[in-house]
């Protein structure tokens, strides 16, 4: 490697944190530019981050990603919650951006509706994960015959009695996407977050800030957005972080900054997803740019060291090792 490709990944380094080791299967859906986008982007950002900027399949034929999981393997299915009742009978998977591109699937199998299974699916072994959509752990008759979504999976996978262990969301989920700005007047930050929330459908449905395949991000975008505001470019830099998605009721998402709150998106629609984009933003005063590069090198530092920590601990989430 001729050089570091992050200052994450050159902080890691650094500090002497070898990458998790893990075989982890991310299978995360196509996003969209709907009014409830974002979601599944800050998710993915999130997974991304957490389990070491892995590599994902986004969009496409779900069961071809499903045909990579090994023995033992982590998985992780990043969709939109299907909100039609009953609610948690199935999931929204978007192979593509075109109308019919968007999947809904009540299970895994052979049956209409069900996503069709890879060969040896059947005779996986001790596999765990997170089927990270809107109510994918709910049952959606109770007592009846239909089951949750994490138990299809992993019924899919030969039954429980395989050692599998795949969780979910009982309730909506949450996904956040945190903004830090650099640079600047506290004006003009202000101006920017003000701007930001009023215009989020623009850049939020984007990918996440570290699917470095990707030109156009969320945070590209929202860099645009300050760009405008605050010129000369580079002002005002914006940073994007992601946080774990959180259970919570069905409802309006909040905007939060301070104790400035604003809502975007509700939860009344076919397709509530794994959360409507969640934002908070922590404001940093201006500094010289010495400083502002100093201080994002601490930062970076800090949150390799809190995520790799949260992988070995999280007690929502599969252990990474």
């Amino acid at each position: 490697m001729s050089h570091c490709t992050s200052i994450a990944f050159c902080c890691a380094i650094l500090l002497g944190i070898a990458p998790a080791q893990a075989r982890v299967v991310l299978c995360v859906s196509d996003e969209d530019s709907s009014a409830y986008a974002g979601a599944v982007s800050n998710a993915e950002g999130y997974y991304r981050y957490m389990l070491g900027f892995l590599p994902a399949q986004v969009g496409g034929n779900l069961t071809n990603c499903l045909a990579q999981v090994q023995t033992k393997d982590v998985l992780y299915i990043v969709a939109h919650g299907n909100g039609d009742e009953p609610i948690g009978q199935s999931f929204i998977w978007k192979e593509g951006p075109a109308p019919a591109q968007r999947k809904v699937y009540s299970g895994f199998g052979a049956g209409p509706g069900q996503v069709p299974l890879p060969v040896g699916f059947e005779d996986l072994e001790n596999v765990t994960g997170w089927f990270a959509t809107c109510w994918s752990a709910r049952d959606p008759d109770d007592t009846g015959p239909d089951k949750p979504l994490v138990d299809e999976l992993m019924g899919a996978m030969g039954g429980a009695g395989q050692g599998h262990s795949i969780q979910g969301f009982v309730e909506a989920g949450i996904a956040k996407v945190g903004v830090t700005f650099l640079g600047g007047t506290k004006a003009q930050q202000n101006l920017v977050w003000d701007e930001m929330k009023k215009v989020a459908a623009t850049w939020v449905h984007n990918p996440p800030a570290n699917r470095w395949s990707e030109a156009v991000t969320q945070e590209t975008e929202a860099q645009a957005v300050a760009d405008q505001l605050a010129p000369p470019a580079g002002t005002v830099v914006v940073s994007l972080s992601y946080l774990r998605p959180e259970e919570g009721p069905c409802g309006s998402a909040v905007v939060v900054r301070g104790s400035d709150t604003a809502q975007w998106g509700c939860c009344e629609c076919s397709e509530c997803g794994i959360a409507r984009a969640v934002f908070f933003e922590a404001g940093i005063p201006a500094l010289p740019t010495w400083g502002a590069m100093v201080l994002t090198l601490l930062l970076l530092t800090a949150g390799t060291l809190v995520f790799r920590s949260r992988v070995m601990s999280d007690p929502l989430h599969p252990k990474v090792i």
